[in-house]
């Protein structure tokens, strides 16, 4: 392979990646362009030259996530990229380790990302992880409608933000932002998959036809959660993919339920790297929400 100089770039610098943006990922480039050319989101940025030119991409979004006690730093590994003329030389491999080797001297526990391409992450060091399963709950009762973050009103926003914040932690949950970041409400309102329920006290979230949210004030009596989550159902069930709470698991338990056939995160898995002596992923069992998938 030949050589090709790799740093991370300065914020003023990020504008050098966006014509390489526009050769590999051109749909997505026209989401930028509306942007004023700029990244849309906090995201640390490495690149591979070829003299003046960026000829490859590793981006590392920071974000915050709930384990235990604790809050643990992750850097999500996203826009990787290698110009077309430049494929097959294992430029993006050593680029993505270059990053996690910043990463480890910056204070970062674990680099995870998604997608249905092992084999060049492998390479780098990362590790695929199996996920939960998708659950079909059959259910019966009037159905309740759902509609986009952007037609939510300022309150309705409000108070899933509120419920978000206070309901029952899991090792993985994310700490969300107002704004500015990809795991942020601003990004996740935004996000034209995703529809909304919501009674007073509770609220969901369904993409792809799967539940991937359900949070209740911890004040909600179980009936009313109960009958919030029957009023979810399509055809007669739910199709739902939820993190391993005590509230999610008493729910399951009140209706009859099997493994569904639908894949929620569409044909991705969460890989990881864990950084310096710990082996992050082996000793804490992670789960990776929809909702934040990047």
């Amino acid at each position: 392979m030949s050589n090709f100089p790799m740093r991370l770039l300065s914020a003023g610098e990020q504008v050098k990646i966006l014509p390489l943006w526009a050769e590999c990922f051109p749909d997505y480039w026209e989401q930028l362009a509306v942007a004023n050319g700029k990244i849309p989101y906090e995201e640390i940025c490495f690149a591979a030259f070829d003299g003046e030119t960026a000829v490859a991409h590793c981006g590392i979004i920071p974000y915050d996530i709930r384990c235990g006690n604790r809050l643990c730093r992750m850097g999500g590994i996203a826009s990787v990229a290698t110009a077309p003329a430049y494929r097959k030389r294992g430029i993006a491999a050593k680029l993505c380790g270059f990053a996690a080797n910043w990463a480890a001297e910056n204070g970062f526990e674990s680099l995870p990302l998604y997608t249905g391409f092992f084999r060049v992450y492998e390479s780098a060091g990362w590790r695929k992880l199996e996920i939960p399963e998708t659950w079909s709950v059959k259910v019966s009762g009037p159905v309740l409608p759902w509609k986009k973050g952007v037609d939510l009103t300022a309150p309705e926003q409000a108070e899933i933000i509120a419920i978000y914040g206070q309901s029952e932690n899991f090792d993985g949950k994310v700490v969300r932002k107002n704004s500015g970041t990809l795991h942020s409400w601003a990004r996740i309102f935004a996000e034209p998959e995703f529809l909304f329920a919501q009674v007073p006290g509770a609220y969901a979230v369904k993409s792809g036809g799967v539940v991937i949210e359900l949070n209740f004030d911890r004040q909600l009596d179980p009936i009313r959660r109960k009958d919030f989550f029957t009023a979810l159902g399509d055809d007669g069930k739910v199709e739902c993919f939820l993190p391993p709470t005590s509230d999610n698991a008493a729910l399951l338990r009140l209706f009859p339920h099997e493994v569904s056939s639908f894949d929620a995160m569409h044909g991705e898995r969460p890989m990881v790297r864990d950084l310096g002596a710990g082996d992050f992923h082996a000793v804490n069992r992670i789960y990776f929400p929809v909702t934040d998938k990047f």
